[in-house]
């Protein structure tokens, strides 16, 4: 892909957001097992993993053409903290 589908700042936040409402939703459909048939399950579960794969891409994308926007730091700040190093032992 050589044109982002992400063109500003306003556009790549609202993206973060969709990706967080997606995956919450990915989450959510564990505790539907009982209450929908596994089918059903299944290809909700695809549909949302493929958008949010998309969405993911498009702001992979917009992060490498824009390394020093202050939202990209922030958001690559945020997601770092969050991951904690293993303790070996």
């Amino acid at each position: 892909m050589t044109d982002t589908k992400i063109k500003n700042d306003h556009q790549y936040k609202i993206t973060l957001e969709w990706i967080t409402r997606f995956q919450s939703a990915v989450d959510d459909l564990d505790n539907q097992q009982e209450e929908v048939h596994p089918l059903l399950l299944k290809a909700r579960r695809g549909s949302m993993e493929y958008r949010l794969k998309n969405l993911q891409e498009e702001v992979d994308e917009y992060e490498r053409h824009n390394p020093n926007d202050p939202s990209v730091l922030m958001h690559k700040a945020r997601r770092s903290s969050k991951v904690l190093p293993k303790v070996a032992g």
